[in-house]
């Protein structure tokens, strides 16, 4: 029984990642990557990160053009926010890592792979400081919204200290 009900799920959810897709027109501008800094307190004497932490993403303060939008949080609060990325072919991701709002820009269609099924999905992201594995289980699927529910995990990677850090989520994707 639970399998029959894979297939539509399946189905209406690429339906959905079809129709929210970003508009496809072409662009010159570029998404500006946040700068390379370091806070005081999260370095060591040399200049390695010590540790890592995930903040809660301020949602107001992030840009999104028309589409779906995709918010992960935890008991804390938003910790992650992704959509259609503002005058470009592509999607924008923010997550707040060690007291620095960071985005992640990744052009359209190349983040994601699914298991056999399609229940499982798991994204890639990358910026000139970190490596970012987002591992999600998909949840149910709300035609009247034209949502889907997801929980899972985050892994952040810094590049240059090999430091990681995870966290739990629940959220969802709406269009």
């Amino acid at each position: 029984m639970k399998k029959k009900l894979y297939v539509p799920m399946v189905i209406a959810l690429m339906i959905a990642i079809v129709s929210c897709s970003p508009d496809k027109k072409e662009s010159s501008e570029k998404i500006q990557v946040s700068p390379i800094a370091q806070q005081p307190g999260n370095v060591d004497k040399q200049n390695r990160v010590s540790e890592l932490s995930i903040g809660i993403v301020p949602t107001e303060n992030v840009d999104f053009d028309m589409g779906c939008t995709t918010e992960y949080q935890n008991k804390k609060g938003v910790i992650y926010a992704k959509g259609s990325a503002p005058k470009s072919k592509g999607w924008i991701s923010y997550m707040k890592i060690n007291d620095i709002l960071e985005n992640f820009y990744t052009p359209d269609g190349i983040t994601e792979s699914t298991d056999g099924d399609g229940s499982v999905i798991v994204a890639h992201l990358e910026n000139e400081r970190y490596e970012v594995v987002i591992t999600s289980k998909i949840g149910n699927y709300s035609e009247e919204a034209d949502s889907v529910s997801e929980q899972g995990t985050i892994v952040v990677t810094d590049k240059k200290s090999g430091k990681t850090v995870s966290v739990e989520f629940e959220g969802g994707t709406a269009c």
